[in-house]
């Protein structure tokens, strides 16, 4: 299971300058992640920036599905990630494009903080990675 963490956090960590100048993302208990059309966004937690090959040592990244997920969420005292970004399957043409099992990470940008939530939006900006 380390393995596929790592494969991830390394996905996840090309995307951190691809956008810049953006505030980071609010945590808190019962706060809602929204998409442009208001659908709902689920978190399925925190990417830590820990361990020795972290390229955002200290920098947490929220991880975000458009899929309700089996488990739920817990905060443990979080109180912003200097990013999010959306878990998702590949395109059809992403996946022939890299020819193995992958998922995909898209970085996602806030477009506003509601009272409903914050709205975040796709960017297609995206890492694929191997799913072992």
């Amino acid at each position: 299971m380390g393995g596929i963490r790592q494969m991830q956090r390394r996905a996840i960590e090309t995307l951190r300058n691809v956008i810049r100048d953006e505030a980071p993302v609010p945590i808190e208990r019962g706060i809602l992640f929204l998409s442009e059309n208001q659908q709902p966004l689920f978190p399925l937690g925190i990417s830590p920036g820990v361990g020795t090959c972290s390229d955002i040592h200290g920098m947490n990244v929220l991880v975000l599905s458009e899929y309700e997920p089996i488990n739920e969420w817990s905060i443990d005292n979080q109180s912003v990630c200097e990013y999010a970004v959306l878990l998702r399957k590949p395109t059809e043409a992403e996946w022939r494009e890299n020819g193995c099992p992958t998922l995909c990470v898209e970085r996602l940008r806030i477009l506003d903080i509601t009272s409903s939530g914050v709205v975040l939006s796709k960017t297609g900006i995206n890492q694929l990675y191997a799913k072992i």
